[in-house]
């Protein structure tokens, strides 16, 4: 109880998110970041998940998985990736893992440069099977994704499982939204592993973490 008091009274403090800075490519696999959302306790959506985040990419020539997306009930898997491309532009990806590639999105590196923040959202209609993607006001679909209209997700960002390359990047203002709940994360944790919640509840975990205090 008192854990939970001392990190909502930290996290008033401030009047904006801190955020999650993942350890990529150059450092060791067994050193590199990887962040489980639901390692305490996995929710279900039922209908529709909404998964928003602020993404800082690090270093343009790179490549690696920001988050994956699996269902514990089909064992169905979804990937979103990046890649450098070349001096002007670099691509996010979105892939049903080990089948076909979604959705390949080319955006500028000016958008990228000297650490700027980028706003993601992945919106699931899970009751028409289909996907929008919005980067920045920008939206792409997705048709035919293959899920159910409920959904155990396992949802990971960064290093996961058989999942070793993660590029240098930073997570901030995460939230997952279904019709009956929603979860709220500002990575306020100064040290530790344990990922809180808005309301100080222990939620997530994540390993090797630098914490952008």
């Amino acid at each position: 109880i008192f854990l939970n008091i001392l990190f909502l009274f930290t996290a008033s403090l401030g009047c904006c998110a801190q955020g999650l800075q993942f350890q990529g490519n150059d450092y060791l696999i067994e050193e590199r970041t990887s962040y489980s959302v639901f390692e305490k306790q996995m929710p279900y959506f039922q209908n529709c998940l909404d998964i928003s985040f602020d993404i800082s990419i690090h270093k343009l020539h790179d490549f690696g998985y920001i988050f994956r997306l699996k269902d514990k009930d089909t064992n169905l898997t979804y990937n979103f990736t990046f890649a450098g491309k070349d001096n002007r532009t670099s691509i996010f990806k979105f892939n049903s893992e080990g089948k076909n590639n979604l959705a390949t999105i080319e955006i500028d590196n000016n958008l990228l440069e000297n650490r700027q923040w980028l706003n993601i959202l992945f919106s699931f209609s899970l009751a028409d099977n289909t996907l929008i993607i919005r980067i920045n006001n920008k939206e792409y679909s997705v048709k035919e994704l293959g899920l159910t209209k409920r959904l155990y997700p396992h949802i990971s960002f960064g290093k996961d499982e058989h999942v070793i390359d993660v590029p240098s990047f930073a997570l901030r203002n995460l939230s997952i939204n279904g019709e009956k709940m929603n979860y709220k994360f500002l990575f306020m944790e100064s040290g530790g592993e344990n990922v809180h919640n808005s309301d100080g509840t222990v939620i997530g975990e994540v390993k090797n973490p630098i914490w952008m205090i």
